[in-house]
């Protein structure tokens, strides 16, 4: 009994950002495998050839992209840290937003206490592990 696979994804950075992962998947294990590889969005199907001479450049750019966004996230969260600025928009138990100044934040007594045994729990041995 032979099986068949059809692989169906959004575009090609779903598949991998690596684009030479990419390239040996579509170029050499796929069409080993005669596993069909389609994308909705850019218009790719392993069925159709002349739709692949486009693939390598699309792969180099859909990794850049991913680096060039993963660059400017963290230099979006290091400018915020070193401005002093909250990280998140959940507090983190244990502590409030202070009522005369919402972008600063006080220790909420009752549940501090909380936190600190918790931490001499761990001190002492009773961690997560």
């Amino acid at each position: 009994m032979q099986s068949h696979a059809d692989i169906v994804v959004k575009d090609m950075s779903r598949l991998e950002h690596d684009y030479l992962k990419v390239s040996y998947y579509t170029e050499v294990a796929f069409p080993e495998a005669e596993v069909r590889f389609i994308t909705t969005n850019n218009g790719v199907d392993n069925a159709n050839q002349q739709d692949s001479d486009f693939i390598p450049f699309l792969n180099i750019i859909n990794e850049w992209y991913a680096k060039d966004t993963s660059k400017k996230i963290k230099a979006v969260f290091k400018a915020k840290g070193e401005s002093e600025k909250p990280l998140c928009t959940n507090l983190p138990y244990g502590y409030m937003k202070d009522p005369e100044n919402k972008k600063h934040w006080i220790n909420d007594e009752p549940t501090a206490e909380v936190v600190r045994h918790i931490f001499d729990l761990c001190i002492e041995g009773f961690g997560p592990s």
